[in-house]
């Protein structure tokens, strides 16, 4: 993959399946530019700049690092951690683990408070 550069003109969906993802890493720049719907499940990437095109929305794959124009969803579309949800999602452009606050959730039995946030 390294130094290689993609481009489709529709639509693009890069599968593998559990156990066996599809292996896109490689050790030096590559790029992939999408005009359509960009889709990802079961994929293993690194070194992709995607940012040129669609944002790739990657299901169940690994960010191996260095990526750009990718969104890799964490834990599926959304979870609860200390009460609160977040909307999972990784931005990948800086290669930071992101989240956004949806709502607190305070669960309260009897008087006591068992959880807030």
């Amino acid at each position: 993959m390294s130094g290689a550069s993609i481009t489709v003109g529709g639509d693009c969906s890069l599968g593998g399946q559990a156990g066996a993802s599809l292996n896109l890493r490689a050790t030096a720049a590559w790029s992939l530019n999408v005009n359509g719907n960009a889709t990802a499940e079961y994929c293993d990437v690194s070194y992709c700049d995607a940012s040129e095109g669609t944002t790739v929305l990657a299901q169940n794959s690994t960010n191996s690092g260095d990526n750009q124009g990718w969104s890799f969803a964490v834990g599926g579309p959304y979870q609860i951690t200390d009460g609160q949800l977040f909307m999972a999602t990784t931005a990948v452009g800086e290669n930071q683990a992101a989240s956004a606050q949806i709502f607190t959730a305070t669960a309260t039995v009897g008087e006591n408070e068992m959880a807030s946030g």
